[in-house]
């Protein structure tokens, strides 16, 4: 099985260890398991004291790690870059931003897409001079949040509606003329956290022809927190009855969050996902949408 997982926090969370082998959820000598890989790996922000300085560090660490594993790993700035690491039997990686508290002006953009970015959730859990986060007290984008929505769309920057408020949410959907991510965030009707997406929200996707990448952490997944991998099927089963087919992905969060269902140890646990796919009756056509079909689809309309 082919994969894209829309979301992780690996690069973050590195320090001094090798992306090809550590102890985090996932490195490259597992995600080689399956036939081809691609990641989203997030730069998070969030409480940085100078967040343009720490997303510039983060970045040259990233491509120190990149020309490490050049056998292994290759950048993605677009569509055709992905399919070029894949026929080289190589994992692709493109690179995002989560908390764009590190912009402060539309010519930030420009300098983040230089440097390799491709996709940008302008907020987390709380607001910020862009817009409203999940948490927050749901404000919509602000003037610069309207302006760097617009320079994503300009340069080719994927937007990514996840920790966004709801008002921020339909804000960028309104403004945004390219189909949105929402790059790890489940059901809300399943799990009622401000997290995760209200029916109404996925359906807006559904419209806006975008995805929801299906997150692992067990508090988004189920009240009591204690969660199996079924917990992750029940929530691509109620995004496929509100018409979803098209319209989920993969968006784990590893090394995000500090714990994973049970049985579920990193990258190495996804294919559990397809297994119990298949017990429940989703068909291979479907499963392999979810895969990467979907967000392979939202790439190429927006890289």
């Amino acid at each position: 099985m082919k994969i894209i997982d829309t979301h992780c926090d690996t690069i973050t969370e590195l320090k001094k260890q090798s992306l090809y082998k550590n102890n985090l959820h996932s490195d490259i000598m597992r995600m080689q398991r399956f036939t081809s890989y691609a990641q989203f790996f997030a730069i998070y922000t969030s409480n940085c004291q100078n967040p343009k300085e720490y997303v510039n560090s983060i970045i040259d660490s990233f491509f120190i790690h990149l020309e490490e594993n050049n056998r292994y790993l290759k950048l993605c700035r677009n569509y055709k870059d992905l399919e070029l690491s894949w026929s080289e039997e190589k994992n692709g990686a493109f690179l995002s931003i989560e908390e764009a508290s590190c912009i402060t002006s539309p010519d930030d953009v420009d300098l983040l897409y230089q440097k390799g970015v491709r996709m940008i959730a302008l907020t987390w859990n709380n607001d910020n001079t862009l817009g409203g986060g999940a948490y927050g007290n749901n404000i919509g984008l602000t003037t610069l949040g309207k302006s760097v929505i617009k320079r994503m769309n300009e340069l080719g920057i994927i937007c990514d509606v996840s920790h966004s408020s709801e008002q921020t949410f339909y804000d960028i959907l309104s403004l945004s003329t390219t189909p949105p991510v929402a790059s790890h965030s489940n059901s809300y009707t399943l799990c009622p956290d401000k997290r995760n997406l209200t029916d109404e929200q996925f359906k807006t996707i559904i419209f806006k022809k975008g995805v929801s990448g299906i997150n692992y952490y067990p508090p988004f997944l189920k009240k009591n927190k204690i969660c199996s991998v079924s917990d992750i099927v029940d929530h691509i089963i109620h995004f496929l009855l509100l018409g979803g087919e098209n319209n989920i992905c993969l968006g784990s969060d590893f090394d995000g969050i500090d714990i994973l269902p049970q049985a579920f140890f990193g990258v190495e646990s996804v294919y559990k996902i397809f297994d119990e796919m298949a017990k429940r009756g989703i068909s291979n056509s479907i499963q392999e949408k979810i895969a990467y079909k979907n967000i392979l689809r939202v790439i190429s309309i927006c890289l």
